[in-house]
């Protein structure tokens, strides 16, 4: 839907290991210009640079090294003025946090009145006790990443955070 969105003198190219997700994204924006690469074949992938760039619900499926080759990828394509956007799943546990009541109100919230039409029946402690741990695959903390990014040349910053997701942006140096 975000595709579908932009200005019609917009420029956009999407860069996916997946032909079914780049078919996706090509339908929600036909002028896509679009590049089956695996994640891994960035190191010496090369397009050109872009003023923004975004990774979305897609680093915490790929190994720490994988996320490294993402991160320097964006860093040789973002232009000096640019910035690299990531919404992902991060690890977090608020089974400890001061703030646990609130978290199980606003879970109960958002999965009764924001996703009536994705039904969610994951209480707040199935969801942290065992859906969280079983969806762990790649996720890290999101200070995790801020320290890569900034190894691999940028400065980075927490935008947004809800739960487990988080948006980080990331500028050059």
């Amino acid at each position: 839907p975000v595709l579908s969105r932009l200005p019609e003198d917009t420029e956009a190219t999407g860069i996916d290991g997946n032909q079914a997700m780049l078919q996706l994204c090509h339908s929600n924006c036909p002028k896509l210009d679009t590049h089956e690469v695996d994640f891994k074949d960035l190191e010496t992938f090369d397009i050109g640079q872009f003023e923004h760039i975004y990774s979305v619900q897609a680093l915490h499926e790929v190994d720490d090294d994988t996320k490294r080759i993402v991160f320097d990828f964006a860093h040789r394509s973002t232009k000096p003025n640019g910035a690299f956007y990531i919404l992902d799943r991060f690890h977090y546990d608020a089974s400890n946090s001061k703030f646990l009541e609130d978290y199980k109100g606003i879970w109960h919230f958002v999965t009764s009145e924001l996703n009536r039409d994705h039904v969610n029946n994951l209480s707040w402690e199935d969801y942290n006790a065992g859906y969280l741990e079983a969806k762990l695959d790649h996720a890290r903390k999101e200070q995790d990443y801020i320290r890569l990014l900034t190894s691999c040349g940028f400065q980075a910053e927490i935008l947004y955070k809800l739960f487990n997701r988080s948006l980080i942006v990331a500028r050059p140096c």
